[in-house]
């Protein structure tokens, strides 16, 4: 399995266990000992050889974190293979790059490298909390997450898929890209990464959040320490992942040569702090702030476990000291919309959509599954695009903006935003006028509601959440309405056992009765649906769970009672 962490680090560094300037005691009560920080920040080298780490956001040549590199004579490595072409590559892909002069407008690149981070069967989807499982890793996705090759609301259990983006301290995985992968799902070896969260050296086994690691028959690469980032290949057998391959990705697991690194740029989520010795972990790293370190669009203060950010190491003597670290924006957003360009300003870099503004900035995402390269002055009139978006009260900034096709364009979508009008007919999000059905899906903080309960409980700062399709006049026909509620969302994730609404996927693994079966670990009582469908037909409660046996795939939507119990309204299941 080839390395990935720093594989382009030019320089002997001598930094021992976890790397970075940290000490790790590989010991089963996951007891750490980190060294003190240095005195003062090390002088700056007179060249620079700079490594970066980002998700790529455009092309031509590539963009990482709004800034453009030439990568005309650069080095494409693709899973450990040179020479590759940079059509290889797509936006939401988390790479490397190494240039030599990062301090100019426009660097050049002279290597890039792209290594997948998680690769396997999907097992099940939670589309309520938007969590996807593979091979017993939670993928958490979002509204800037690029989906490749399938839609958010087309994939499906059984589906092979390629992930790229970041570890997260829980054993969850932050998702930029997931791509689908063209072996119908048929491939039993997964690929996982993570962070080692306790090792149990005599049993040799170690875990990743829940997920336990046998490693007893694997070939490793590196020494295996807490709290480092590990590569893995194998094969989930009931709920312990036979480990064949380990990669331990660290700076002290990387071959070197004589070359001057000056700086290394690395992105990710902040696993672990210690106030008191000003040591930051992230990505299986733990570094050292040095004294005078600049923090951007945040402080010191703010430094917490689970907070995005971008830190500048600068190197002395082998050592890296924090000198700069950059608070990144998080993904939550204030709106997402479907139309068409109705005008555009190239200067401004504006459009508008359904009479309202966007406007591009030089951290907005660009995608468009057909062709690789689009960008802001590439969009025409009446295309037909999805944009995220965060407002500032003064103007919309378009985080991701999406060139759809007519497949995509009339396929299940989600219209988010702010109301700017409501009556006990219709809403207006974003533009959009959009109707109030009989039959829709009316939620409350999770739980069903009545349409007039749900307009009573709008109020001039709602951001509200819809589920639907655009038919061929282009009038959205909405399925299911949500007020979002803005102060739970960072728990969102963590909170999938509360009482509430639930849209799940599974494999069916126990049935209990004539109307129940157990999915995803839920009883799934269908005593009380409304609408049951085999193969796009309605059928009755009798003839559904006729169709239902061991290893079935079921969409369930409903809503849980209890931890473990779903009263199901609605259920599907599609042999085809």
């Amino acid at each position: 399995m080839n390395r990935t962490i720093l594989s382009l680090l030019l320089i002997p560094l001598m930094i021992s266990g976890c790397g970075g300037g940290q000490s790790t005691a590989d010991v089963d009560d996951n007891t750490m000992v980190v060294q003190p920080p240095p005195v003062q920040a090390p002088p700056v080298a007179a060249s620079e050889v700079t490594v970066k780490t980002g998700i790529i956001s455009g092309f031509g040549s590539i963009y990482i974190d709004g800034k453009r590199y030439l990568t005309d004579n650069a080095n494409i490595i693709v899973n450990g293979a040179p020479g590759q072409t940079i059509d290889r590559l797509k936006v939401g892909m988390r790479i490397q790059l190494k240039t030599e002069d990062d301090n100019v407008a426009t660097p050049h690149a002279s290597e890039v490298i792209y290594e997948t981070e998680i690769e396997g069967t999907v097992l099940t989807i939670d589309r309520n909390n938007k969590v996807i499982s593979v091979a017993g890793i939670d993928i958490i996705y979002d509204d800037v997450t690029h989906f490749i090759g399938i839609s958010e609301a087309s994939l499906a259990v059984g589906n092979r898929i390629e992930v790229s983006g970041r570890v997260l301290s829980n054993g969850r995985f932050s998702a930029s890209l997931v791509k689908l992968e063209n072996d119908g799902g048929t491939n039993p070896v997964s690929l996982i990464s993570g962070i080692i969260s306790s090792h149990n050296q005599a049993a040799k086994t170690f875990n990743m959040g829940d997920l336990t690691i046998n490693y007893a028959n694997a070939q490793i690469d590196g020494a295996i320490n807490l709290a480092e980032k590990v590569k893995i290949k194998g094969q989930l057998n009931g709920s312990i992942f036979v480990a064949s391959e380990i990669d331990v990705e660290s700076i002290g697991n990387t071959e070197h040569d004589n070359d001057d690194l000056y700086a290394y740029e690395i992105d990710g989520v902040i696993t672990a702090y210690d106030n008191a010795t000003r040591s930051i972990s992230i990505n299986g790293e733990s570094f050292q702030l040095s004294q005078n370190a600049r923090f951007e669009n945040g402080q010191e203060a703010d430094l917490s476990v689970g907070a995005p950010v971008e830190l500048k190491l600068i190197f002395t003597n082998g050592t890296p000291q924090i000198v700069r670290v950059e608070f990144e924006r998080t993904n939550a957003i204030d709106g997402k919309v479907k139309g068409a360009i109705a005008a555009i300003d190239f200067t401004a870099r504006t459009l508008e959509i359904n009479g309202i503004s966007y406007t591009a900035t030089a951290l907005t995402r660009y995608e468009n599954d057909d062709y690789q390269y689009i960008s802001f002055n590439s969009l025409q009139i009446n295309d037909f695009v999805e944009l995220v978006y965060k407002s500032d009260g003064m103007q919309n900034s378009i985080l991701r903006i999406e060139l759809e096709n007519e497949q995509e364009r009339f396929e299940d979508s989600e219209i988010k935003g702010l109301i700017t009008s409501v009556n006990e007919l219709q809403i207006i999000i974003a533009g959009i006028t959009i109707d109030f059905p009989s039959r829709a899906l009316y939620l409350v903080r999770d739980m069903p509601v009545s349409l007039s309960d749900f307009i009573d409980a709008l109020t001039s700062t709602s951001v509200v959440e819809v589920e639907g399709t655009f038919n061929a006049t282009n009038q959205f026909v909405p399925t299911k309405f949500e007020i979002e509620i803005r102060d739970d969302e960072e728990q969102h994730h963590d909170n999938r056992d509360a009482e509430g609404y639930v849209e799940i996927e599974g494999r069916v693994t126990e049935i209990l009765s004539a109307t129940s079966f157990r999915v995803n670990g839920y009883v799934a009582d269908l005593s009380q649906a409304i609408d049951l469908e085999l193969n796009d037909r309605q059928v009755t409660i009798s003839q559904f769970m006729a169709a239902v046996a061991i290893g079935t795939v079921v969409e369930v939507e409903g809503y849980r009672s209890s931890q473990s119990v779903i009263t199901v309204l609605e259920a599907e299941i599609d042999n085809d």
